[in-house]
């Protein structure tokens, strides 16, 4: 479903930032937080590959991406600023001051358009699945599989979906019911306690729970019981 950063695409994008940055540091202030947020956004993007899920893939996608690029930036950076401190040796308390107060603005600049970029897009996405029904089934013996729903409500956490699922029990409800993820293969992945209010037969219940993306991206269908 997704495969992991390869090594060579790794070592591209840091041979490309390591350029862009000792380039900007020879320069003088001519440092360009743009232009890393640029390279770290076109290298990261050209090196994760798509997740296979039409409803939370390109989230996932998005998120990956915004990991890739946050973490190559950060080693390079922290190469980098061992090799200024080579080069400002000798140099007065004031011009090693000015030199490395530039530099580390320029790096929280970077860093933050990267992050706005990523942020942009992703509230772009979300807004396309607010309200979107997941695929569910329900334990027959536990629930009215008729009247099971489950949809799509907020992503008010960073790479977690809420969502919010109706039941009917067909039978007396104790305190918490199973809502299990299940893959294409009809195989669980992970279990989750849902707690709710003890209910009567055939008394409505509504659930919200916050849902990992990267498992909601393997999942194919959501199983309720309460046996």
């Amino acid at each position: 479903m997704m495969k992991k950063f390869g090594k060579t695409n790794v070592l591209a994008f840091l041979a490309v930032m390591s350029f862009g940055l000792l380039a900007s540091c020879s320069q003088g202030n001519d440092n360009n937080p743009d232009k890393w947020a640029q390279d770290a956004i076109a290298m990261a993007e050209d090196s994760v590959e798509k997740v296979d899920n039409e409803m939370v893939g390109k989230l996932l996608y998005i998120d990956n991406c915004r990991q890739f690029a946050r973490k190559a930036i950060d080693d390079k950076i922290s190469d980098t600023y061992k090799e200024m401190e080579e080069k400002v040796k000798g140099k007065s308390d004031e011009e090693k001051w000015e030199l490395f107060k530039g530099f580390r603005a320029d790096i929280d600049s970077a860093f933050s358009k990267m992050d706005q970029h990523y942020d942009q897009v992703s509230q772009e996405e979300e807004k396309k699945l607010i309200g979107k029904s997941l695929k569910v089934a329900s334990d027959t013996q536990s629930f009215d599989n008729t009247k099971t729903k489950a949809e799509i409500v907020d992503f008010s956490h960073r790479s977690k979906v809420k969502i919010k699922v109706t039941l009917t029990p067909t039978k007396p409800l104790g305190n918490s019911f199973r809502m299990i993820l299940v893959d294409k293969d009809q195989k669980p992945i992970a279990p989750f306690a849902l707690m709710t209010m003890p209910k009567k037969a055939g008394e409505t219940l509504t659930v919200e729970t916050n849902v990992p993306i990267a498992l909601l991206a393997q999942t194919s269908m959501l199983l309720f019981d309460a046996r």
